[in-house]
């Protein structure tokens, strides 16, 4: 089953999502997530949320383009479910160089605030 995140990306940017790292055939452009929490206070828990675009391309255009349609649609969003309510805000955003010059990446960092309902 599909988490939250993973389906909200492929259903904006249209590409496939990885939590955690991409198989080693995934097609270009594609996109890996990953949650870190950075501590739990009461029933409210904070997180990173790292997004990487991925693409093998000559210009950064499209994993920026991508990368401003996640941006878009993830910014101040509140997801509510019978459990939890997560609140995401943008962060940091900069491009990540590779050995290889056809690989474009971009990472981008988003506050996440997760609070169980009671």
């Amino acid at each position: 089953m599909k988490s939250y995140i993973e389906e909200m990306l492929e259903n904006v940017t249209g590409f496939k999502a990885y939590e955690m790292e991409a198989p080693e055939d995934a097609a270009y452009p594609y996109i890996v997530f990953e949650a870190r929490r950075l501590g739990v206070v009461d029933y409210i828990e904070n997180f990173v949320l790292e997004i990487n675009v991925w693409d093998k391309n000559k210009t950064y255009n499209r994993v920026n383009g991508i990368t401003d349609k996640i941006e878009k649609a993830l910014d101040h969003e509140r997801n509510l479910n019978d459990k939890k309510l997560g609140i995401f805000y943008k962060g940091n955003r900069q491009p990540v160089l590779d050995e290889d010059k056809q690989i474009k990446r971009v990472r981008e960092q988003f506050d996440m605030i997760v609070i169980e309902r009671r």
